[in-house]
């Protein structure tokens, strides 16, 4: 089955991409964000709204509010936005799309967790936000990260060398904490706002390495950004999801094929003992 399985999804590898980039255009600047995945390692899934199943996420597909992003463990995906931007999500992440609206933007995190190097989006009074079980991120600076643990686990939010981070209570209106540069902090489930208080760097310390990767990555991506309008989105991510249903369901075909050659093989050897 494993063979099956694997045959199939190379040949999915080997369908041609629809262009998604070209040399020297800037990025767009509309009223909607310009979203789409980048980088795709390991197992990574897409679940439009609707859709129970998903669809393996494919570099270049265009993502859409509603969309939720998983990775399985030692996977990750990299959603770029208009080029300036980059979420990474890390391996045993759920992260869905709320909003594209670029005056606020917004994201949430169930569990997992994100670096994020934030650009221009913040421009012209651009906001975003990160909201997970324990606590709500508003992003007033560019480096930034996310962690949410499993369960009731606390969620834990850090700024590197750059920015400002708004923390507070996702429940109810109230105090909010401020991280500059190089603080962090952990925000059990349930906590007092009015006690949380942000320290320096320590559990989020090892990223740092991936959030200078992530630099020379937007540099990288920025060069190479096509460009599209609304409709050229849409139709660009159907056609995306298309191929990766069809994928699907002939991985299902084979699978239902092979189960059957094995139960006519154990019949076969029944009636020969």
């Amino acid at each position: 089955m494993r063979s099956i399985v694997s045959l199939a999804l190379a040949a999915a590898l080997s369908i041609p991409a629809v262009p998604v980039f070209a040399d020297d255009e800037a990025p767009s600047m509309g009223a909607v964000i310009d979203a789409r995945i980048t980088t795709v390692e390991g197992e990574v899934t897409v679940y439009s709204p609707g859709d129970k199943d998903g669809v393996p996420a494919t570099s270049g597909m265009p993502v859409e509010p509603g969309d939720r992003v998983v990775t399985a463990a030692e996977s990750r995906a990299e959603i770029a936005m208009d080029a300036d931007s980059i979420i990474e999500l890390e391996g045993g992440t759920d992260f869905t799309v709320t909003s594209l609206e670029r005056k606020q933007s917004s994201f949430a995190l169930a569990v997992g967790s994100l670096l994020a190097k934030v650009q221009d989006l913040l421009k012209g009074g651009g906001a975003m936000r990160i909201t997970s079980p324990n606590a709500v991120a508003a992003v007033r600076g560019t480096e930034f990260a996310v962690e949410q643990e499993a369960g009731d686990g606390p969620s834990h939010v850090a700024v590197f060398d750059e920015g400002k981070v708004a923390v507070s209570d996702p429940r109810a209106a109230g105090p909010e904490a401020l991280l500059g540069p190089n603080q962090e902090l952990s925000v059990p489930k349930g906590a007092n706002f009015a006690t949380v208080t942000p320290m320096a760097l320590q559990r989020f310390r090892m990223r740092r390495a991936r959030i200078e990767m992530m630099r020379q990555r937007r540099k990288n991506l920025r060069r190479a950004w096509k460009n599209l309008t609304p409709e050229q989105r849409q139709k660009l991510r159907q056609q995306f999801i298309d191929r990766q249903r069809k994928l699907r369901e002939r991985i299902r075909r084979q699978r239902r094929e092979l189960k059957r050659e094995r139960r006519q093989e154990r019949r076969e050897r029944r009636r020969g003992e």
